[in-house]
């Protein structure tokens, strides 16, 4: 029997709502959700979005994005940190505008470190994920918005109530 609160077999946790709502109220709308499939979308309900099969980070992103991406290794790194790497890259370049990503606070950790040239929101409690089974589930970490944009102050304003808000100097 696997404990959800520790790990699971399954790369698939799903934003709940309300972390959702912070994210459309900061952006109005997401235009792409790059790591999702048609459960998490229904959520989410981004204007698109690339499932596993559709692979998201071999295509091109644009617009507002809410990015939840799946844990595990690829290709012996880090699959947060190629997630990670792909949108700095996509916002450097001018195709994202703005972006809301959640991920496990490991600040420790390489993959995390370039995330520190963003606001950051750490979430003052662990985030129950669901799955889809309905279980709940919660990381042994905490977890952190990361915001990409113009609107510094405005996610300083939406998100505070969610922990503590980090800016970069």
């Amino acid at each position: 029997m696997v404990d959800n609160t520790h790990q699971t077999k399954s790369n698939e946790w799903f934003t709940p709502k309300e972390y959702i709502d912070l994210s459309r109220k900061l952006m109005v709308e997401i235009d792409l959700d790059p790591a999702s499939n048609n459960l998490a979308n229904e959520i989410v309900q981004a204007t698109q979005y690339f499932d596993k099969k559709m692979d998201g980070l071999n295509r091109e992103w644009n617009g507002r994005v809410f990015l939840n991406p799946p844990y595990g290794r690829l290709g012996g790194r880090s699959g947060a940190g190629v997630w990670i790497n792909k949108l700095i890259s996509e916002f450097q370049a001018g195709n994202v505008t703005e972006a809301i990503v959640l991920v496990n606070s490991a600040t420790g950790d390489q993959w995390f470190q370039p995330l520190f040239d963003f606001p950051i929101c750490f979430v003052n409690r662990r985030i129950k994920f669901y799955q889809s089974s309905g279980n709940k589930i919660q990381p042994t970490k905490s977890n952190v918005f990361v915001y990409f944009g113009p609107n510094v102050r405005k996610f300083k304003r939406v998100f505070k109530e969610t922990g503590r808000i980090y800016l970069p100097k």
